[in-house]
Parts: C-alpha cells; structure tokens; sequence
C-alpha cells in the first residue's frame, strides 16, 4: 500500500530581515512570516511517499515540513527578488534547489515540489522513484513540469443530430436549447519540458502561452462550438469532447517544440471538469 502525504506552505519574501527568535507563530494560514511592508507571496507543495510510523500514525510532521520548507526556501528567493539584477535568476534551477535542500533537512527526498508563482502559474519538479532516508539525494531523474491556466467563452448546444427530438430533450435537458447556452471555461495546461543551461525552462510561460492562444484560445474564443468551429461539425461539444480536442490541437502544436503535453483540465463549470492527459 502507497502513502502520500502532502503539505502545503505558504511563504511571504521581502526584504524586510526575518522575524526574531520568540516573535509569535504567525498566521500560518496565510503567509510567514508576518508582513512588514511590500513582499512576494508564494504557496509550496511538497510530497512525501513512505509508510507511516507504527507507533504515531505520521509520515513526517507537518510542522518539520513546514520549517524545512522556510529554511530552503527564504534565502533562495531572497536573492533572486532582491539581489543584483544583473544576472539571470533561472527559476527551474531555483525551485529545484529548494526542493533538494527540503529533502535535505528532511532527510527523505519529496516526490513532488509545486511551486507557486501566482494562483494561474505552477512550476513543478517530480521525482520518478521515492528515495528512503539516508539514500543519495539525486535530480537525476526529476521531471519538469509546467502549468498555467487559461480561458476562453463560447457557447454551445448539446445535441445529436441522429437522435429524435424527444431523445436530445430528455438526455441533454436545458443544454439542449436550440438557441445554446454559453460558459466561461477555465483550462490548465501542464507540458513536460526539460532544463536549460542557463536554469531555466526550455519552454517557458511565455512559449505556453503562444502555444495555446494558437491552438485553443484564438480558435474557441467567443464562437458557438457548433456552428463556427469545424472541430465539432460532427461532434457533440461536450466538455469531454472538447478536452479532448483540445489536447489533440495541444498535441500537434507542440510537435517540434521543447515541450510535450502532460495533461489539460477544462472546466465548464466550478463544478464539472474533464481532464486528459498527453
């Protein structure tokens, strides 16, 4: 049986220096440390897999996960927002780094490190075999993973013309309007991409973007699926249907790139989504 704990830390950057020895705990569900003025502000994800202890019920405890995270990732980032601007800062090597030195002071290397630049972008590193503890710490099987999410509004009608009237009607119910209705979809985009030598990602938010405005945003947006798309000519715009399109256009616009599609998610509402995966 496979164990996965997973703990989410949330961090604020600023050039202010860090808070004293016996300042108070915080509000750590919002942030630590404190804020004293301007800063950044970042949520972590890490991933442990192990089997958890007989005698306490734990994998790790939280709260170790949670100064390991603080301790390998403050002064990193630090540096990088507030030290000399003129060098590069390669953020995939940043968040790697961060992410062995947590395996570090854990003494367990996380399977997975998400890194959360804002609520729509994600860099994240995954480890392709658990490492026990006392066993050498290795990126030499990491995988890296981009994410971002988009959107786009269109409208649709769920109907299949080879069915009767009655049957649509009763299957589909209101989306079955003749007239459509319309959503705001929310997609995330998730592409396998690898490490330059520079640090950074050999596809990068910005070629994402371009990746998908040309396969799914420009081709969507603010049109009725049905009748101004050839893609659903003959295909009920499902959001199953059209997660799948989706990922098959993702798919051969990122042939000849540095990246590969790992999954997409669309969600037609906050309650109904399709995920596909490359």
């Amino acid at each position: 049986m496979q164990y996965t704990l997973s703990r989410t830390c949330r961090i604020i950057v600023s050039d202010a220096p860090p808070p004293a020895a016996g300042s108070g705990v915080g509000n750590n569900h919002a942030g630590w440390p404190t804020p004293a003025g301007l800063g950044a502000w970042y949520e972590i994800d890490v991933e442990l897999e192990a089997e958890p202890d007989a005698e306490s019920g734990y994998i790790i405890g939280i709260h170790v996960i949670d100064k390991a995270i603080r301790e390998a990732a403050r002064e990193p980032l630090r540096e990088a927002l507030f030290g000399p601007q003129d060098r590069g800062v390669g953020l995939a090597r940043l968040i790697r780094t961060i992410k062995d030195r947590v395996g570090e002071t854990l003494g367990r290397r996380p399977t997975t490190l998400r890194f959360k630049l804002s609520p729509r972008h994600m860099i994240t590193w995954t480890s392709a075999s658990n490492l026990d503890k006392g066993d050498h710490m290795t990126t030499a099987t990491d995988t890296l993973l981009v994410t971002e999410h988009f959107e786009f509004a269109a409208s649709h009608r769920l109907h299949c013309p080879e069915r009767s009237e009655e049957w649509n009607r009763n299957e589909f119910g209101k989306c079955n309007n003749p007239h459509g209705h319309g959503h705001n979809y929310k997609v995330e985009v998730t592409v396998r991409t690898e490490m330059t030598p520079e640090g950074t990602a050999a596809m990068d938010f910005s070629q994402l973007e371009d990746v998908v405005e040309s396969a799914i945003i420009g081709r969507f947006d603010h049109r009725y699926l049905n009748e101004e798309c050839p893609e659903f000519e003959d295909m009920n715009p499902s959001v199953e249907n059209i997660t799948r399109t989706c990922r098959d256009l993702l798919v051969q616009e990122l042939e000849g790139t540095r990246g590969s599609l790992e999954w997409i998610t669309v969600w037609e509402t906050a309650k109904t989504s399709c995920t596909c995966r490359g």
